[in-house]
């Protein structure tokens, strides 16, 4: 079983850096072919984001869009249980996801996905529980957590508490859908 890595407070995970920008990290027999752009669509034209930076760049733009619309947003943290399984889940999370939505790569056994626009918590917690069932109908082993933004927090917050969330539902073996 992979260690398991947090989102330190910069956004990079704990115990290693993220490898930006190189397909072959995602340990997948059918990667896709390396471009000049580390943004890559898997699937139903969901973006997936390799390098952190540019995942960072785009949750502040994303969060400054939601504080100055009133969008509803929430993060969901997926760690894999199996790094090998990245590839596989973010085919996985672009059947799900919403044009809107994005996913980004924050180390080999993490993954970072933005939901947005949501109408409230509840919107919010169909969309997380239609995560889980997909990743857990496409076979790839993970555990998530979740957070809404809110207002005053914004987009790094809820990824924190996500995180958070996430390493509790390892420790517990399932899914928390209590209100974030």
């Amino acid at each position: 079983m992979a260690p398991v890595r947090g989102i330190a407070a910069d956004g990079h995970c704990e115990s290693e850096p993220a490898r930006a920008g190189k397909v072959s990290d995602m340990g997948g027999a059918h990667s896709p072919k390396a471009t000049d752009t580390s943004t890559t669509a898997p699937a139903a034209s969901v973006l997936v984001e390799h390098e952190l930076d540019r995942w960072k760049a785009f949750l502040r733009e994303e969060d400054r869009r939601c504080q100055e619309h009133h969008i509803g947003a929430a993060l969901v943290t997926v760690g894999l249980v199996h790094a090998a399984d990245a590839e596989q889940a973010t085919v996985v999370l672009g059947g799900v996801l919403r044009p809107t939505d994005r996913v980004g790569v924050l180390c080999e056994d993490e993954l970072s996905v933005l939901l947005a626009p949501l109408d409230d918590i509840l919107h919010a917690q169909k969309a997380v529980q239609q995560l889980d069932a997909a990743l857990r109908a496409g076979g790839v082993a993970a555990h998530l957590g979740w957070a809404m933004r809110a207002e005053g927090h914004g987009l790094f917050h809820a990824a924190a508490r996500a995180d958070a969330a996430m390493l509790t539902a390892r420790g517990h073996g399932r899914l928390d859908l209590s209100k974030r």
